[in-house]
This record gives C-alpha cells, structure tokens and sequence, in this order.
C-alpha cells in the first residue's frame, strides 16, 4: 500500500524529508483559527450502546493529549485534499521503517506507550462500525474517528498521548529521526 502525508505549507514538507516530524496536538484542531484546519468534532464521537440494562454514553474523549500525524493511503482524493488547502505532498515507501525510527527516537519523559499506527474509521451518523480488522476502533474512539465528510481522506494516524495535565496548549511537538531520503520522496499533485 501507498501512502501519502500532505502539507499546507512546502517548508512543512522540506522538514519532514529531512526527519523532522511534526506531530499536531488533536485539540489543536478543534479551536484552530485557521478555518481550513478547524474541526469543532475532532477527537469526539458521541455514540450510544446497550450495556445489559443500562445505555452507555461515550463522548470519546480520554485523559492526556494525543498527538498525532495524519497520513492518508493510496486511494485519498488528491483533488479535494488540493480544495482544503493542502499544495504539496510526501510519499511514504517504507511506513513500516518510518513507525520504527519513530519509536526509536520517541524519548520524552511525558509519554505513554508507544507511537501506534492506526486506520481512522469514519463515522455513520454517531454510529461507528467496528471492522474486522480494527476491532479496537470503540476503545480509542476518542483519536479514531472522523465524520463521513472526511472519508475522501482515506486516512492513518501515527498517535503518541501524553501524561494527563501535560502538553496540552501546545500546537505540536516535534520527534528528529533524522534525514529519512531513502524511505519518502516529494509528490506532486
């Protein structure tokens, strides 16, 4: 598979080729005063389930910042990625060597875990579908789900949380993996 990180800005671009990853704070995006970036939904879902006798109401929000960076695969709508504002693109050859330098290189003393790579599962009316495949998608609902709107996007995150009370009016935060030439390679759309 394909993969894709887009940019709104070439310098962005120029950085994450030389292994300077940014990785944005997800509610960052909620209150952005950049209209193109905002999303008053990101990292909240509320959806509702039977729990024996009891309905469960989950806003899908969790203690601690998640940081993350978007990437999205081979069958994104490069035209509508171009109508949100992004003007420039990195392919990513090798996503499995990239998650592993991150990890290497992912030494801040807040952090929990590791650096996961996970799909985004898009939303059906505050209904989400659990695949197969992704069958944790209820426990981190909270950094996995996006509405129907933004299926066009065909999106993964790479996603590292914070300890709670951390980091949490910070925009974004940076991981130096190095020069990483040999792994991604400019895109143009």
């Amino acid at each position: 598979m394909k993969y894709y990180r887009f940019f709104t800005e070439e310098e962005h671009r120029k950085e994450f080729i030389n292994g300077n990853v940014r990785f944005g704070n997800l509610n960052f995006y909620k209150n952005c005063k950049d209209v193109t970036r905002k999303d008053k939904d990101e990292g909240k879902t509320i959806w509702k389930r039977k729990l024996g006798s009891n309905d469960v109401l989950s806003t899908g929000e969790g203690l601690g910042t998640f940081f993350i960076v978007s990437i999205c695969d081979e069958n994104v709508d490069f035209k509508k990625m171009l109508e949100k504002g992004y003007v420039c693109a990195a392919k990513i050859h090798d996503i499995q060597k990239l998650h592993e330098l991150l990890n290497k290189h992912y030494t801040f003393d807040w952090k929990i875990g590791d650096i996961r790579f996970v799909k985004v599962e898009y939303n059906r009316g505050n209904d989400p579908r659990v695949s197969k495949d992704h069958p944790s998608v209820y426990r981190n609902v909270h950094y996995l789900q996006k509405s129907n709107e933004d299926a066009y996007q065909h999106e993964w995150r790479l996603v590292m949380k914070s300890e709670p009370g951390t980091n949490d009016e910070k925009e974004f935060t940076k991981i130096k993996i190095g020069n990483i030439k040999d792994i991604v390679s400019t895109e143009d759309f």
